[in-house]
């Protein structure tokens, strides 16, 4: 014969029901989240290359709607060569929230002075959804050679204040030789 037990109490059927209760409510989150995440990834795909992109052979977007990124600090060398790449450090902001983004960087060259433009654009007009952190700018620009030997001057121009600007000693002699 076999001993006999003591059956387990029965709880009330209300309690019962909490455990798939709960199971479905988990499961219906992670549904949700699922659906938000799908909907996040078309919708970056949808949006295509950025404005700065255009294709070979066309003409580059306005920028006339387009920022220009607040520039903190210009690092360059203090000296390159005739024939060096010249990489220019731009450090600041690119706007006061996540709706921003460095689109590019626009330059024009003379012998004695490079001038750089960071052109930001604003996404809203995506209506993306963005967040409000501040958008930092560490961005660094190639110049390719050739350069006159000499002083130049790099200007960052600013919307609201004095444009910020470095110098370069451009000699005959490669950088770090003679």
């Amino acid at each position: 014969m076999v001993p006999r037990t003591a059956a387990r109490p029965r709880l009330p059927s209300s309690t019962h029901r909490i455990k798939p209760l709960a199971r479905a409510a988990r499961t219906t989150i992670r549904t949700v989240l699922w659906r938000i995440g799908v909907a996040i990834a078309v919708s970056s795909l949808a949006a295509g290359p950025s404005a700065a992109q255009s294709p070979s052979g066309t003409s580059p977007p306005d920028t006339t709607d387009w920022l220009l990124a607040t520039v903190d600090s210009v690092a360059v060398p203090a000296q390159i060569g005739t024939r060096d790449t010249l990489s220019v450090h731009l450090y600041g902001t690119v706007g006061p929230n996540g709706c921003f983004s460095l689109a590019r960087i626009d330059s024009e060259r003379t012998e004695s002075r490079l001038t750089l433009r960071p052109l930001v654009v604003d996404a809203t007009d995506e209506q993306r959804m963005c967040t409000m952190a501040v958008v930092p700018l560490d961005a660094t620009y190639p110049a390719p050679p050739p350069f006159a030997e000499g002083t130049l001057q790099i200007v960052v121009p600013q919307a609201n204040r004095a444009d910020v600007t470095a110098t370069v000693t451009v000699t005959a002699a490669p950088n770090g030789s003679g």
